[in-house]
Formats: C-alpha cells, sequence, structure tokens
C-alpha cells in the first residue's frame, strides 16, 4: 500500500524553493537569533518578528512544494495561502518597528500596536476569499498563479500599509538622527528595505504573468534582492536603539 507519493519536482522548482528559499530561510533564521541573542526588549522583539514570519512563510513553502499533486490540491493551495499570509505579516512588522523608532512605545504603545497588527492580520486574511485568486494545480505545473483580482487586492493592501508608511518613516526619522552613525544606520535600512519591496513586488508581478521564460532568472535575481535586503536591514538596525 502506498502511503505517500513524492511529486516529481523539476529542476527550476529546485532551484527556487530548495535553494533559492532554503538560502533564504536559514539566512533569516540567523538574523532573527542574532537580534534576540543582544537583546529582547519589546522593539528586539518586534525586529525579529519580521524575520520569523518570513521564515515561517518560506517554511511552509517547502511543505506545500512536497505535497504538490492531485490529492493534496486543497491542501496545497491552503498552506500557499498560509504562506503569502506569514510573508505579508513580516513586511508589517517591518513598519511597525520604523513607527516604534519615529514615535516611542510611550506614544506607539503596545496596545496600538498588536492592534494594528490584529487589523493588518484580518485584511491579509480577505485575501482567501477573492473567487479564484490563486490556481495551482497540474495546470500550472503546480506553480501559483495569480488572478488580476488577487493581484489588485495584494498590491493595494502591500503598498498601503506597508511601502506608503514605511517611506513616511525614511524621511521622518532620517531628519531626526543627528548622531552621524546612525544616519549610516538607517541609510542601510532604507536600502535593504527598498530591496526588499522590489523582491515583494517583483514576485508579485512575476506570479501574475506567469511568463516561464523569466521565472527561472527571477529565482536567482530574488535570492540576490531578498539575501542582500535581509542583511542591510539587519546592519541598520543593529545598534538602533
Amino acid at each position: 500500500m502506498v502511503f505517500f507519493q513524492a511529486p516529481e519536482i523539476s529542476a527550476q522548482t529546485f532551484l527556487k524553493v530548495f535553494i533559492v528559499h532554503g538560502i533564504l530561510f536559514g539566512s533569516f533564521l540567523f538574523i532573527a537569533y542574532m537580534i534576540l541573542k543582544r537583546d529582547r526588549k519589546w522593539i528586539n522583539i518586534i525586529a525579529s518578528s519580521f524575520y520569523i514570519s518570513f521564515a515561517t512563510g518560506l517554511l511552509l513553502n517547502f511543505i506545500f512544494v512536497l505535497i504538490s499533486f492531485e490529492p493534496y490540491g486543497q491542501i496545497v493551495l491552503t498552506l500557499y495561502y498560509a504562506t503569502m499570509f506569514f510573508l505579508m505579516l513580516g513586511t508589517f512588522f517591518l513598519t511597525i518597528f520604523s513607527f516604534i523608532l519615529l514615535q516611542s512605545e510611550s506614544v506607539f504603545t503596545k496596545k496600538k500596536q498588536l492592534f494594528l497588527i490584529l487589523i493588518c492580520c484580518i485584511i491579509v486574511f480577505c485575501m482567501v476569499f477573492i473567487p479564484n485568486g490563486v490556481t495551482i494545480n497540474d495546470s500550472t505545473d503546480w506553480n501559483p498563479v495569480y488572478s488580476i483580482g488577487y493581484f489588485i487586492y495584494i498590491f493595494i493592501v502591500f503598498t498601503v500599509f506597508s511601502v506608503i508608511p514605511q517611506i513616511y518613516c525614511f524621511i521622518k526619522i532620517h531628519g531626526a538622527f543627528q548622531n552621524e552613525s546612525l544616519q549610516k544606520r538607517w541609510k542601510f535600512f532604507i536600502i535593504g528595505t527598498t530591496l526588499l519591496y522590489i523582491f515583494c513586488y517583483g514576485t508579485i508581478i512575476y506570479h501574475t504573468l506567469d511568463i516561464q521564460e523569466i521565472r527561472t532568472i527571477w529565482s536567482l535575481i530574488s535570492l540576490g534582492l531578498a539575501v542582500a535586503s535581509a542583511f542591510l536591514i539587519f546592519r541598520g538596525i543593529g545598534k538602533i536603539e
């Protein structure tokens, strides 16, 4: 009796998921560990949550690839939505971190932060209700393909709740830092976050266009973008108190 049938994994999928995402998974977990090892203050917990959330999304990505064949189609789709949930949530943690720096924890209290996280979670979760939002099956070679409606929803949510607030923080905080060392670190943070956003926008677009020829190329480009962004962000927040 056969209990589990391993899926046939193409070289392209192996490269993208187990090499590219594997390197990202290890990098993000390592950086989260380094942040928490240094200090477990609340602001560091928020900063590490960005990395942990991304790592969780990548871990779920590994799992759904391993069971990507027809009997488990609905489970695969559910795991992919969970992957997207944690990846999007990670960008929100990064924005919350910036607002803590901008306003301090006495103004932007834990209660406000947790309330904002809850609102963001609900908004992101609503993506599962978009009809035929993501297609993953034999016809797509088990690669996620986004509908136009799903693309628009994710694009707007990501831009409104992550990118625009972060740009506001970039401008305000950079002007507030008088110390030259802190200004330099904040520039690293800005560059790293910008690379992260390019990675996120690029991934959303390429899953929507579903052009086979650019998949392998984007996998390699995205690896460089994501790893560079992870370490530049860490370099930027490393000693910001």
